[in-house]
Parts: structure tokens; sequence; C-alpha cells
């Protein structure tokens, strides 16, 4: 469950990062 966890965390960072650069 942590490293489930932890993997949304990741996806969220590098949505938030290729939406930032697409910027």
């Amino acid at each position: 469950e942590e490293i489930a966890y932890i993997g949304d965390r990741m996806l969220m960072k590098l949505l938030v990062l290729s939406i930032v650069a697409g910027l």
C-alpha cells in the first residue's frame, strides 16, 4: 500500500511538472 501511495505521489509530481513545462 505504501509503495502504491508513493507511486501515486510520483505520478502527480510528474503531471504537475509536465503541465508547468508545457506552460
